[in-house]
Formats: C-alpha cells, structure tokens, sequence
C-alpha cells in the first residue's frame, strides 16, 4: 500500500507544501554551509509560489501560512529542534501587515494584479533571508 498522505492530508495547498519543501526530512547538513545550500532552493521555490498566487484577492491570509511553513522548514534545515516561537509570530506578523497594506493599496487603486506578485515576491524573500540569518545563529551546527 502506498503512502498518500503526504499529497491528500491538506489538500491543494498540503500538497504545494511538500512539493516545495520535498527532501527537506531527508537531508541532515552536517554544517552551516550545507545548510544554506539546502534552504536557497527551498526559499526560491516558496518565493515563486508568494509570487504565483499573491494576485488572488486575499491570498495574504494563505501567504501567512506560507510563511510559517517556511519557518518551520528552516528550522528542519538548520537541524533547531526547538525554536523561539515570539521571534516566529514577530516575523510573519509583519509579513502579513506588509502584504495586507500592499493588497489594500493595491486593489484601492486599481493595480493589485500587477503590483501583488512584486510585493509578495519581495516580502517573501526578505522575510525568508531574516529567518535564514536567525536560524544562522541559533543553529548548532559548524559553520563549514
């Protein structure tokens, strides 16, 4: 019997999880810098998913959980079993103010369809670079 939970358990959006994070569990870096090289791919490819679906109306309320997906990856990456859960909620917190004010602005004058996927975009990968440096520091990981 195979193993479909993976894909079935949360629907569409289970299903973009793990294929954006696929190989994360699978993979122990042994240090800082195998670290990074997991984790750039995995930010980029959650970077195009902000940028994929930011132009629906009230995509900033499934972007939240794309952010706390990406936290929860990178804590896997850098190998933190346990991590500061205020630093987590402080970090999407302003992500989601970001990109609501930029989905209001947006849609009030008209141009949420082209300035969304931009701002998703840059939140999402300035927010997953600060998460990256943090995970940096509380990792116990060498760094080479």
């Amino acid at each position: 019997m195979s193993d479909s939970s993976s894909t079935s358990s949360g629907g569409m959006g289970g299903f973009i999880a793990n294929l954006v994070s696929w190989g994360i569990a699978k993979k122990r870096p042994k240090s800082i810098a195998e670290a990074d090289a997991l984790a750039r791919p995995m930010v980029n490819r959650w970077v195009a998913v902000a940028v994929g679906v930011s132009w629906v109306p009230g995509s900033t309320l499934v972007l939240a959980s794309v952010d706390f997906k990406i936290f929860h990856d990178l804590a896997k990456v850098y190998a933190i079993p346990d991590f500061n859960v205020d630093a987590m909620v402080v970090a999407i917190g302003g992500s989601v103010v970001g990109r609501g004010v930029a989905e209001a602005a947006g849609w009030a004058f008209g141009v949420g369809w082209l300035t969304n996927p931009i701002v998703a975009g840059g939140i999402t990968k300035a927010l997953s670079n600060a998460i990256m440096d943090y995970m940096r520091r509380e990792s116990s990981l060498p760094a080479t």
